[in-house]
Formats: structure tokens, sequence, C-alpha cells
């Protein structure tokens, strides 16, 4: 998920796509994981293609790119928010059907 809001909101170079990637994991692993690995165990699943230097100022960059917005709203949140609008609609344009 982060990946892909990365991807529509800047342009990444082809040669950072992994970079990205691994760094998307670190982030997700963080906001979610109890037992947290180190960034350089992730440095070590590309080979050490980046160091952790890299994906933690990686993971600055993303989180600035997704402003701060960590967790995305879901299904459940979105339709709880359109009954609320939907509810003072009815409120104030149908007051004779209203509850």
């Amino acid at each position: 998920m982060y990946v892909d809001l990365a991807l529509s909101r800047t342009f990444q170079r082809f040669d950072e796509l992994q970079l990205l990637g691994i760094t998307a994991l670190y982030l997700a692993m963080n906001i979610e994981e109890v037992d947290l690995k180190s960034c350089r165990k992730f440095s070590e699943c590309t080979a050490g293609a980046f160091s952790p230097f890299q994906i933690a100022q990686k993971q600055r960059e993303l989180v600035k790119c997704l402003n701060w917005k960590l967790y995305p709203e879901t299904l459940c949140q979105w339709l709880d928010s359109f009954c609320e609008i939907w509810d003072s609609f009815i409120v104030h344009y149908c007051p004779n059907e209203a509850m």
C-alpha cells in the first residue's frame, strides 16, 4: 500500500524501486510488529545493495510523501463517515422522514 501511494505521488527512479519496496516493508514492520528487526537486517535482505542509512533516509522521504498518514482509511471507516453524512442529509432535506 505504501509503495502504491508513493508511486502515485512522486517519481521514483527504476533503480530505486527495490529501495522503496524494502523501505515500505520496514515502515510497515515498525507500525505493526511487536518484535522489531533492525534496519541492518533489512539491508541484508537486499544483499547489501542498500545500506541501513539509505533505508532510514528513504523511510523519512516516504513518511513525508505520505504526509505522515500511516494509517489509511479503511472501508469500514469510510462507510461510517458516509452513513453520518447520509444521516445529516436526511435530517436536513427530509425532516419528515427523519427518525
